[in-house]
This record gives structure tokens, C-alpha cells and sequence, in this order.
């Protein structure tokens, strides 16, 4: 009888520990999931390997996170063991049976930290996209090679024939406006001396690199003769 006894006390007391794990284990998932909404959203940034920038883009849902990084033509790849224990993050990306870790910090609405793969360690940093103003110019596309390139153009009031220039954003993840995810705010310089020009008469051509911005999709398509190809036909549109 005692045994009986004490084998249903048992019972009892291992129903109460599981349901007691289980309770705490749906309030830690409640909570990290309250604390993921702090980060929800798309993130822009870059990892800084040696002698380059690495444009990326995260993006943070309720229950899943993606990662885009258009030179290596990689899209909303799924990111895995996402946790977020404010203000530490960690996330990781399997590929090719290669474990790449994101280990950072939100600090108010940036998040930095450390990447590593294959034992190599390079800084990256992810900063929330801020609000555009509205961007100048007549939306022009081209045929090149791997799809269709996109530009702006901007004309002097009216009638040409008028002189062009082509303007082109410097190295990194810098767009056709000149601005940058790796910088603070937006700087729109050359938007602005875009528009300058055509109070001067002169027209202006300015485009994303492949890789950037409207033509992230290109990033892994040849370039040398491809870019001089690209300029003649921009040209022509003016």
C-alpha cells in the first residue's frame, strides 16, 4: 500500500515539474517573442571585411528573419536560432554547410557587432532605413545584360538639345542620391547636385551600381564592357 502510495506521489510530483517547465518555457517564448517587436522590421547595413564593405539587408518578423546580401545574389535567405534578449542578438545563417554567426547589440536604432565564419571574425553594423525625401528625376530603364538597369534622369526647363552629365556614386553601398546605410541620416548630395544643374542647363543621369539600391538584382552579372555599354544607352535617352 505504501509503495502504491508513494509511486502515485511520484507521479504526481514529475506532472507538476513538467507542467511547471512547460509554463516557464511558454513565458520565456511570450517574452522573447514581446521583445522581437522591438526589432521587427527591415535593417541595412554592412559587414566590414578586409579592403571592402559588404552591403546586407535584415529583415526581423514575428517568428522568422531573412537576410539579403544582393553582390552575392543571396535574397531573403532564411536566418536561423534567431535571439533577441534585449539589448543582445544573435542570429546565424546556414549555408553550404557553413554556419556564418551574427553576434551584436541593439543600441537605440543600430545594431552592431561581430560576424564570423570560418573562424574569421569582421565587424558589421545593420541601422533602420530612415524616411526619403522625395526622389528628383524621370524614371529611365535599360536592357543589360542579367536584366533591366534603372536610372534617373533630370533635364533643364525647356527645350535641348542640352549638355549631360552622368553622375556616378562612389565606392560602397552608396545609391544614385548619395547616401549610404553606413552613415547616419540622409545626405541626398548628389540628388542635390543633380538639381542644381538643371538650373544651369544641364542635364543629369544618375543610377544605382549593381548591388545598390533599385538595381540590387544585378549585383552578380558581368560589368567592364557591360558599364560602358550602359552609359552609351543612358546617353541616348537624354
Amino acid at each position: 500500500m505504501k509503495s502504491i502510495f508513494a509511486s502515485a506521489t511520484l507521479v504526481v510530483t514529475l506532472i507538476m515539474l513538467i507542467q511547471g517547465c512547460t509554463k516557464e518555457k511558454v513565458i520565456d517564448n511570450e517574452q522573447e517573442e514581446s521583445q522581437m517587436v522591438k526589432i521587427e522590421g527591415d535593417w541595412q547595413g554592412a559587414i566590414n571585411v578586409p579592403g571592402q564593405t559588404l552591403p546586407v539587408k535584415v529583415t526581423f518578423m514575428e517568428q522568422t528573419a531573412t537576410i539579403s546580401i544582393p553582390v552575392q545574389g543571396i535574397t531573403n535567405y532564411p536566418l536561423t536560432n534567431v535571439r533577441f534578449d534585449d539589448p543582445f542578438l544573435y542570429f546565424e545563417m546556414n549555408i553550404q554547410n557553413q554556419k556564418l554567426i551574427f553576434d551584436g547589440s541593439l543600441q537605440e536604432e543600430m545594431i552592431d557587432g561581430t560576424f564570423t565564419q570560418q573562424g574569421q571574425v569582421y565587424p558589421f553594423e545593420l541601422k533602420r532605413p530612415g524616411v526619403r525625401e522625395e526622389v528628383t528625376g524621370t524614371k529611365a530603364e535599360i536592357s543589360v545584360q542579367g536584366g533591366t538597369m534603372s536610372a534617373l534622369i533630370v533635364k533643364p526647363e525647356g527645350e535641348g538639345p542640352f549638355p549631360v552629365m552622368l553622375i556616378l556614386s562612389g565606392s560602397g553601398p552608396t545609391d544614385k542620391n548619395g547616401n549610404s546605410p553606413l552613415l547616419e541620416g540622409d545626405n541626398n548630395s548628389l540628388q542635390m547636385i543633380a538639381e542644381n544643374l538643371a538650373t544651369k542647363g544641364i542635364a543629369t543621369i544618375r543610377y544605382d551600381k549593381r548591388g545598390v539600391g533599385d538595381n540590387a538584382a544585378l549585383a552578380m552579372q558581368l560589368r567592364g564592357s557591360v558599364t560602358q555599354s550602359r552609359k552609351k544607352s543612358f546617353l541616348q535617352l537624354v
